[in-house]
């Protein structure tokens, strides 16, 4: 790793968690080393909360994890931290390189397992090699993704840096075949019974989704936590309504995500 890039690394690190802190390192230091096009989509080993992880980091999300672990979701991390126990099941929908799936897989050291989910093919090869890094035997890695059916849909790539904004919903100069299931059909395959929480990150997708699954599902797989992006919303597919208006409360919410409890008991 050249140093220059250690050195911003070493720096970035160190940040204090305080707002609008990453965009020094977005707008300088990134901007500042990635004016040599040749150091682009290059790949590095690096410790990130004691995983290995290969990161690129141009990516917005490899990016994040490499120059500011200790401020990126955070209180994402830290949800999951208090909410997972050994023997549950966690679905990470719209995985990108399995940062969540990684973090949750030691919590689920009993019997729980991780359904780490993505779409993109590119990623998904990101996502295997840092599993693959880390030894973890309890993530199932699945390279499909998610509708209201069975059907293949078009992936618009994002090219610009930030490959977690690949999206169903928008057009784009680069597209991949992808082939898709229901969240419904996901669960059967691995006949699960319960779920202690999904997190769902597809980039405006959610309430295509969630709509199916929530008017469909025996309420009995209901998820008792869901952590959902909510960047994409509109008023006519609003996600966090559907679920308020089935059973779900709002725990707290920050400027990307909501995080929301099942108050009616399964049944």
């Amino acid at each position: 790793m050249e140093k220059e890039l250690l050195l911003y690394k070493y720096l970035s690190n160190r940040l204090p968690h305080i707002p609008r802190v990453t965009g020094l390192v977005n707008r300088i230091f990134k901007k500042i080393y990635f004016r040599n096009k040749e150091r682009k989509n290059q790949r590095h080993i690096v410790d990130v909360y004691n995983f290995q992880m290969e990161l690129d980091p141009f990516e917005c999300v490899d990016g994040a994890l490499f120059f500011y672990p200790h401020i990126y979701e955070k209180e994402e991390f830290d949800f999951l931290k208090n909410i997972l126990n050994p023997n549950d099941i966690f679905l990470d929908i719209g995985a990108n390189i399995g940062i969540y799936s990684l973090i949750a897989s030691p919590l689920l050291c009993g019997s729980g397992k991780v359904i780490s989910i993505e779409a993109d093919p590119y990623n998904y090869q990101k996502l295997l090699k840092n599993i693959q890094l880390n030894h973890l035997n309890n993530i199932i890695p699945l390279n499909i993704g998610v509708s209201d059916k069975t059907e293949t849909l078009n992936l618009g790539i994002n090219e610009t840096g930030n490959r977690g904004g690949n999206s169903f919903c928008f057009a784009s100069d680069k597209t991949v075949h992808v082939n898709c299931k229901s969240l419904i059909d996901i669960i059967s395959d691995f006949k699960l019974d319960s779920i202690k929480m999904i997190k769902i990150d597809i980039e405006g997708f959610e309430y295509k989704v969630l709509h199916h699954f929530i008017n469909n599902a025996n309420k009995k797989l209901y998820p008792d936590y869901i952590l959902i992006e909510h960047l994409h919303m509109s008023a006519e597919e609003n996600s966090i309504s559907l679920l308020l208006t089935n059973g779900y409360t709002i725990i707290k919410s920050n400027k990307s995500n909501t995080f929301l409890q099942r108050s009616t008991p399964s049944k």
